[in-house]
């Protein structure tokens, strides 16, 4: 009869021997494909081509960013416009509450 628990763990260990080496794979291709990319691997991009991806991604970034600061500029001016009508509401109740309880003229005593 087979030791079900020390089977399972010869598998497992050889799962994860396996599940290494493929990350270790993995790491080495993208290694390779970052160095490729950035002209700095065995075999490189010519300039015209890298410049015209490069030239692309900077575009399509720069749209976004611009998109995103547009959106950053639109959420601020509304939080100040909300500030603006809660502070002039504090304001007023504040005015309402100091004229409410502002003394009465008395009569002096003296």
């Amino acid at each position: 009869m087979i030791n079900k628990k020390k089977e399972g763990g010869f598998y497992a260990s050889k799962v994860r021997l396996f599940l290494n080496e493929k990350i270790g794979e993995v790491a080495e291709t993208v290694k390779q494909m970052a160095q490729f990319m950035m002209g700095k691997g065995p075999v490189t991009l010519s300039d015209s081509l890298r410049d015209a991806i490069v030239a692309g991604v900077k575009e399509e970034f720069e749209a976004k960013l611009r998109e995103e600061r547009e959106a950053h500029s639109k959420e601020m001016q509304s939080l100040k416009d909300q500030f603006a009508l809660m502070l002039a509401a504090k304001d007023q109740l504040v005015n309402l509450v100091a004229h409410k309880w502002q003394p009465q003229m008395a009569p002096a005593i003296y």
